[in-house]
């Protein structure tokens, strides 16, 4: 019976372990660099928050696709050559969506937190 608790808190560990670790690679950015990304035409926003979210507030020219579809999506709106920013106002959601793109070969990531101003 012990080796089951055992087995639990260890799964526990290490999906709390993968949540925290830094991706390799992936580079955060703050505001005023985002800004000046966005002017580029060879840099991809990816807003991986939910819809609704997005809708209610976005950057201009930002890709929607929620975090859900992004294994599905990404090979029609991403290229492998693009730089892109990722973001999301969950760091978690950021780090999954950067995992998910390195496994598919792509390799020139940023991140940038969304903070909510719209008072939710």
């Amino acid at each position: 019976m012990n080796w089951i608790v055992y087995s639990l808190v260890l799964a526990l560990v290490v999906l709390f372990y993968k949540r925290i670790m830094p991706v390799k690679g992936l580079k955060p950015i703050d505001e005023a660099l985002l800004y000046e990304k966005i002017k580029d035409p060879k840099v991809k926003v990816l807003d991986v928050r939910h819809p609704m979210d997005y809708y209610k507030q976005h950057l201009p020219g930002a890709i929607n696709i929620y975090i859900g579809r992004l294994p599905h999506v990404r090979k029609k709106e991403l290229s492998q050559t693009d730089e892109i920013v990722i973001v999301s106002s969950s760091d978690y959601k950021i780090k999954k969506a950067a995992r998910n793109l390195q496994k598919s070969g792509f390799t020139n990531l940023s991140s940038f937190v969304w903070i909510d101003n719209t008072g939710r």
